[in-house]
């Protein structure tokens, strides 16, 4: 799978609301890799080593939350308290960034990856699914193999934020 990453970092100005984001091609090591396993390829190879030179530009365009389709419910999310730390962030302004520094938001933007293509974030689970039906499920790490797979219950996310409000 090769691909292009581009990085969107929040980028503080006093009048407007601004980001600072860069875009770099990366080259599959191995072909069957897991969206995943690229971008931790390239927080390894390419983002700890060299870092990423970026471009500031203006937000001028809001995606709202309910126009972002969700790959968990909200049984599917490991670490509520995390979640709990990261809406308390945002809601005092602040950033979220993993350990290794990268946002910790992964989006795919539609027309830029076709619906085939978004079946790798559902893992081996994938061959159950097809590039029309994978919108009606989610898919739970945390549950067993067999059980992984799941109907969708929340169907964006702000659906999915509205059944985490009480942790905020």
């Amino acid at each position: 799978m090769d691909g292009v990453i581009r990085l969107v970092y929040p980028h503080k100005s006093a009048d407007k609301v601004m980001v600072r984001s860069s875009l770099s091609r990366i080259p599959s090591p191995k072909k069957d890799m897991s969206v995943y396993d690229i971008v931790d390829w390239f927080r390894d190879e390419i983002f700890s080593k060299s870092g990423v030179k970026g471009f500031d530009e203006e937000i001028r365009d809001r995606v709202l939350l309910r126009d972002i389709v969700n790959l968990h419910n909200r049984d599917g999310i490991r670490d509520m308290s995390q979640i709990r730390s990261m809406i308390r962030e945002i809601t005092s302004g602040g950033d979220i960034f993993s350990g290794g520094g990268l946002p910790n938001i992964k989006l795919v933007e539609t027309g830029e990856v076709p619906d085939e293509e978004i079946l790798v974030f559902f893992g081996e689970h994938k061959t159950e699914l097809n590039s029309r039906n994978w919108r009606e499920h989610v898919i739970n790490w945390q549950a067993a193999k067999g059980n992984q797979l799941q109907k969708r219950v929340q169907n964006d996310m702000g659906e999915l934020l509205d059944s985490l409000t009480p942790l905020g």
